[in-house]
């Protein structure tokens, strides 16, 4: 991999903390489920994840999830900005299909695309999300080539404490959130409903495009109860229900809509049935159905997803260990007949996780058995140093892979005069390798963490009148980030550098960026907080054959609040100061996909603390 002087100039300027920090940062002391599917302290960590709390989606004022992803690291999002447009989020240069959605443990995704459904989440929603990236298929099965994203929706605890948020913006734009969370010692609940609005832009530009605008429509809720009947066992549900109506722009005159809708749940059981050995079983469904518009047509898609699953958790005296099955059963409907609609995924996991004086380690193995399709045994190893008290190292190896989707083995086939058309049952799944190594640094009120990957992605499903297993690539890459405060300053600084090749080839991927840099900084005094973040991305090509290229650019967003009563506090934002106009997708006949100018937005929130 060629790295730039500059590009590694960047890293060690991160590497090197240049603000003394003066205060703790509770951030930084954050448990983490996903890595280990145990609950974990972020700074004991042997893989690289990133935690995005709610206060931090609320200061830049972003409304959908895929927004607030396009702000962390390694992660590459091509929505533009346009609240529900449909979007590929590339976490490491990999594939969208490669990133495994979780809402509270539970998979979502479309069983016919094979992809997960980013763009239909609002944010109101959400509480915390954690972003693990490389492989971890180990954990999770399939899909997660390069990374998972799990989102946890609202908690509770304490005295009942309601909550009120209202937005408006440009484009006429409306947003409209409310809520309810507590708790006591036995019992806690969250109860939490969203709407929102926006009349939009004209969703793509071009010689046939229809010049009208395309609005969107998302009305969410959800909730969270709790019950510990005693000390060490807990029983526990959690549901999400999405549901909106997303306009786009079919050719010339036409306008072609999505309605979307999402039912997510889950209830467990969490049981310490010894000082040592602690076990959950979890039972869940989710619903995702797609309708698509357009003149004179309608097609529907719905993936079910049911969930059984049993984690057992085992502390020992040589480290915690983690055993667990699962079966997942999906099924799909389409307004086109698949030749087979449903499958069953029987699996089993195995890990180790221990700490022996400096040294950590992290090994996991699983085994998925696909109905119809076969078995992928995957496996990860991971192993830190910790240098001095706040420096570890660490480095990893796993495996990945990604089953097929139901359009690419079951589509039926039709043939014309030209050639067949249709799925391919005898394709095989998509395998990654990765191997990575990395610096985390750690005090009060910092954090340092830098971060080298190689992933070889094979076997990769290639659509041409059939889909084959024909591609390769090789995707290696860096990435440093920086975070911390000093009195009443935050900083946080990210710089992605990325060589993502078709190793057959040896071109770029298609709408990768290789550089990228996110530098955001919060000022408070008094009761004003104000900060912006920069966002600088590289030129990206459209095409495979690297014909098409896609410039560069920079974006600054800003925002200002003000807590004038200990509940209230009025809120605005200004996205895209520079008015900046950037591609980042071309669609067929020169079509541009359009991304928003600057855009403001006023709100008022009502938190009591």
């Amino acid at each position: 991999m060629k790295i730039r002087l500059s590009a590694l100039v960047s890293a060690c300027a991160l590497a090197y903390p240049f603000v003394p920090a003066q205060a703790d940062d509770p951030q930084l002391d954050h448990v983490v489920v996903t890595a280990t599917r145990q609950e974990s302290r972020a700074d004991d960590l042997l893989a690289d994840v990133t935690v995005v709390t709610r206060e931090q989606i609320e200061r830049l004022g972003d409304t959908t999830l895929a927004q607030v992803l396009s702000r962390t690291a390694g992660v590459f999002v091509t929505d533009g900005g346009l609240p529900g447009k449909t979007v590929s989020v590339l976490i490491r240069g990999t594939d969208s299909g490669h990133a495994l959605l979780l809402i509270d443990g539970m998979p979502v995704t479309s069983a016919t695309l094979g992809q997960a459904p980013f763009e239909t989440l609002n944010a109101a929603e959400i509480e915390r999300i954690e972003i693990l990236r490389g492989p971890a298929s180990s954990l999770y099965g399939s899909e997660a080539i390069g990374g998972v994203v799990q989102v946890f929706t609202r908690r509770g605890q304490g005295p009942a404490k309601p909550r009120l948020a209202l937005r408006y913006g440009s484009h006429d734009t409306r947003d409209l959130q409310a809520g309810v969370a507590g708790g006591t010692g036995q019992w806690s609940y969250a109860l939490s409903a969203s709407r929102l609005q926006t009349d939009g832009i004209s969703a793509t530009r071009g010689p046939s495009a229809n010049p009208d605008r395309d609005g969107y429509k998302n009305s969410a809720a959800s909730g969270s109860l709790q019950w510990r009947p005693a000390e060490g066992h807990e029983l526990g549900v959690h549901v999400l229900r999405s549901a909106d109506e997303n306009h786009t722009d079919g050719d010339f005159d036409f306008d072609n809509h999505t309605d979307n809708d999402i039912l997510s749940w889950n209830a467990y059981t969490r049981n310490r049935l010894s000082e040592r050995w602690t076990s959950t079983l979890r039972v869940g469904a989710m619903e995702y159905a797609a309708d698509n518009f357009r003149p004179g047509a309608k097609d529907r898609f719905v993936t079910d997803t049911g969930l059984v699953s049993w984690q057992n958790d085992i502390r020992t005296a040589w480290g915690t260990w983690l055993a667990g099955i699962e079966q997942q059963r999906q099924e799909v409907d389409t307004s086109g007949a698949l030749v087979v609609d449903s499958r069953t995924t029987d699996s089993a996991f195995l890990g180790w996780t221990a700490a022996f004086g400096a040294h950590g380690v992290q090994i996991n193995v699983r085994h998925d058995d696909i109905e119809r399709f076969g078995s992928e045994k995957t496996w990860s190893a991971a192993y830190g140093y910790q240098l001095t008290e706040a420096l570890r190292a660490f480095a990893s190896l796993g495996t990945a892979f990604k089953a097929p989707s139901f359009n690419d083995l079951y589509y039926p086939v039709n043939c014309f005069s030209f050639g067949c058309f249709g799925g391919n049952p005898d394709l095989a799944p998509e395998s990654a390798r990765n191997r990575e190594v990395g610096l985390a640094w750690e005090r009060a009120g910092e954090e340092v963490r830098v971060v080298y990957f190689d992933n070889r992605i094979s076997d990769l499903i290639d659509w041409g009148f059939t889909p084959e297993n024909i591609g390769k690539a090789r995707i290696r890459g860096l990435t440093a980030s920086y975070r911390g405060r000093a009195q009443a300053w935050q900083w946080n600084v990210v710089a992605d550098f990325l060589d993502p090749r078709d190793e057959e080839t040896d071109n770029v991927l298609r709408r990768r960026p290789r550089q990228r840099l996110l530098a955001g900084v919060d000022y408070s005094v008094g009761a004003w907080t104000v900060g912006g973040q920069w966002t600088a991305v590289g030129a990206r090509y459209e095409d495979s054959a690297n014909d098409q290229r896609m410039g560069g650019y920079g974006l600054v967003d800003l925002f200002a609040r003000y807590r004038f009563d200990k509940a209230w506090t009025l809120e605005a934002q200004v996205k895209n100061v520079g008015d900046k106009d950037y591609v980042l997708e071309r669609g067929y006949q020169n079509t541009v996909f359009a991304t928003e100018g600057r855009t403001a937005f006023v709100g008022l929130r009502y938190t009591p603390r």
